[in-house]
């Protein structure tokens, strides 16, 4: 999809307007050892420096503009692992670039410079087919800084992002931006990151931003690592002199609607032929006829995401070969929607667990989901997922901002603006992973058979309706087997069923179901006179969530969700449960937007237990840690849970 706006939405040629050289540059001849901030002394490594310098250079010839990005680095290695992680590196330009060069030298705790030789730095190509630099430096010690600078020859980029934070700590992080001043590019820093400040020098513009002790940032459970690292995005506003605003998101919807509906007669003909058998004017609701093409699409053509070859824009192409790449996909969806009169808009979004779209400032290089919007139902679809059905879009998607093409009319010309539209979240019950168990015991031997069903709708179903819906029946036990939980040997599972299987279920949300019977003999033990039932480990191992650390990162989970957990025990008879308030739990925070709540009712020889687990939001923040952990544990608590049967 990026590829796709880039490279089919960029036209026109920008004002070349005097030369720049190409980059160069150096370091310093006579390098010194750094000191190291207090704080991070007991790190394995800091960077000293890390610099990014992107230079627009117009070429020697024509009107293209080269773009050379300069990465210097500074390491300082603490300790024997810090040596391990930088003794060697390898280096690689993203495609369509080239690296110029590479520099790399050792300074020596004692102050002895030594330089990387070219037997030191290997090459290689990646299964890219991209050249990699291999660098080694060796008799490193600890103490010892390693340097290095590298350029990279990249194609003209309209939109940038330069990620300034590591899982180490950065003492210095510097990013400029170097272009003509014709070319006028707007930055925004992310996560306290400064935005560029820019300076005029003749006909130069320099936008430089930095800033100093950038801690060390990595992965926690629960979370999102990406978006909350410190950036910077930058963008061409302006070009040539002229005060009109480029690549604003109306220009984007204005070229989404040249792509998604921009039709010839003989497509336009091919689609009537296409939807003519599905009798549409036969189903009166708007949202039957949405189900129905995009049904009949995805089961008639292929989706092909290597296919490049532009004819497969044209709907008789695709109508006929029976296949299409992404934008094929949408074209088609878009088309065939327009042609039954089902209002829509197309949009577009990004992976909100990496690059959450932000509105403010309009950077589209992160763009690359595709989503069609229904205004009358208020429900989205995804033209080129071959297995989602609507209303089921990914979850990355969700609790996002998308920007939406508005068709607009005025007279006999039809065009476009942006409409910035906020997708969201599912609520938690519609989400849910339930289980319904039955238990029984052998009169003689006293081994459990428990009888299960499983239900998983909403986002708890998501991509398990693929696996049964595609799974080979040889293998449809051991994708049970795993549902299930209670047990790892397949022989303890007696019987089971999927229900409510097929991908038309993303539709209507009816939860897929999972029946099954399990011989559960390893939850029961013999103590003495009494029985110890192991009730926790029905509901299958829990994830637990212990941290030393003082937590960093605000807590995310992919989605609200609901967990209900029914277990029906049918006391033997003849015996007695005596500590069935063992299975009571409550844990909440104080809005109530989370919690666990466990506790049980004994009627005759039944005790039946209920066990309800919510997460109301997605986001929580990092005050509110302590209440997340003990529910998020709460449920491994259960898991050691035992009840004791006697003899009456």
């Amino acid at each position: 999809m990026k590829k796709s706006l880039l490279v089919l939405f960029f036209s026109g040629t920008l004002l070349v307007a005097g030369q720049l050289s190409a980059q160069n540059y150096n370091w310093d001849a006579k390098p010194v050892l750094h000191s190291v901030p207090e704080s991070y002394k007991k790190e394995s490594a800091v960077f000293i420096l890390d610099k990014r310098h992107i230079k627009y250079v117009p070429a020697e010839k024509g009107d293209d503009i080269d773009v050379y990005r300069t990465v210097h680095r500074i390491i300082r290695l603490l300790d024997d692992k810090g040596v391990e992680y930088f003794n060697t590196m390898t280096i690689g330009a993203p495609a369509g670039a080239e690296i110029q060069n590479v520099s790399a030298r050792t300074i020596k705790a004692d102050g002895k410079v030594v330089s990387l030789t070219k037997n030191q730095i290997k090459t290689n190509k990646d299964e890219h087919g991209m050249l990699q630099y291999h660098l080694a430096f060796e008799g490193v010690e600890k103490g010892d800084e390693v340097e290095l600078f590298y350029t990279e020859k990249r194609p003209f980029s309209i939109f940038g992002v330069e990620m300034m934070q590591f899982s180490l700590p950065v003492a210095k992080a510097k990013f400029q931006i170097e272009a003509p001043d014709y070319l006028v590019f707007e930055t925004k820093g992310y996560n306290e990151f400064p935005t560029a400040k820019d300076t005029l020098m003749g006909e130069t513009k320099l936008y430089s931003a930095e800033a100093s002790s950038i801690d060390a940032l990595e992965e926690e459970e629960y979370s999102d690592l990406t978006p909350n690292l410190k950036r910077i995005e930058y963008k061409l506003a302006f070009s040539g002199g002229s005060d009109v605003r480029l690549y604003t998101w109306n220009d984007l919807a204005k070229r989404i609607f040249d792509l998604s509906y921009t039709f010839n007669d003989r497509e336009k003909d091919a689609v009537e032929r296409y939807l003519k058998p599905l009798n549409l004017s036969e189903i009166k609701s708007e949202e039957e006829k949405i189900i129905a093409i995009e049904s009949a699409i995805k089961k008639d053509i292929v989706l092909n995401d290597e296919l490049n070859d532009r004819s497969y824009l044209m709907m008789n192409t695709v109508l006929e070969k029976k296949t299409a790449g992404e934008l094929g996909m949408l074209r088609l969806h878009t088309a065939c929607f327009k042609a039954a009169g089902i209002q829509h808009e197309v949009g577009v979004t990004s992976n909100r667990f990496q690059y959450p779209v932000d509105d403010k400032f309009e950077n589209w290089n992160k763009l690359d989901i595709y989503l069609i919007y229904f205004p009358k139902t208020k429900q989205y679809a995804m033209p080129a997922s071959s297995t989602l059905r609507y209303p089921a879009i990914p979850v990355l998607a969700r609790e996002n901002k998308g920007i939406f093409c508005k068709v607009t009319t005025l007279g006999n010309v039809t065009s476009a603006i942006a409409s910035v539209r906020n997708i969201p979240a599912l609520t938690m019950d519609e989400s849910v992973n339930n289980i319904i168990a039955n238990v029984s015991f052998d009169k003689e031997s006293m081994v459990p058979e428990v009888n299960f069903r499983h239900l998983f709708k909403g986002y708890s179903a998501f991509s398990l309706r693929e696996a049964v819906e595609f799974v080979a029946k040889d293998k449809e036990k051991e994708l049970a087997l795993a549902l299930c939980g209670i047990t790892q040997q397949a022989d303890d599972i007696q019987s089971y069923t999927f229900k409510n299987k097929g991908l038309q279920h993303y539709s209507d949300n009816k939860a897929l179901e999972l029946e099954s019977v399990v011989k559960a003999e390893h939850l029961m033990e013999k103590a003495g006179s009494k029985w110890l039932f192991k009730v926790g480990d029905v509901i299958g191992r829990q994830a637990e969530m212990y941290q030393e650390k003082k937590r960093k990162l605000p807590i995310n989970m992919p989605y609200p969700h609901a967990l209900v957990r029914d277990i029906t025990i049918n006391v033997p008879e003849g015996y007695k449960i005596v500590n069935p308030e063992a299975v009571r739990f409550v844990v909440a925070d104080k809005e109530n937007s989370m919690g666990f709540k466990s506790d049980y009712t004994l009627e005759g020889n039944k005790m039946v237990i209920h066990k309800n687990g919510s997460y109301s939001r997605s986001a929580y923040l990092i005050s509110e840690i302590d209440p997340f952990r003990k529910v998020i544990n709460a449920p491994a608590d259960f898991n050691k849970v035992t009840l004791v049967m006697e003899k009456l």
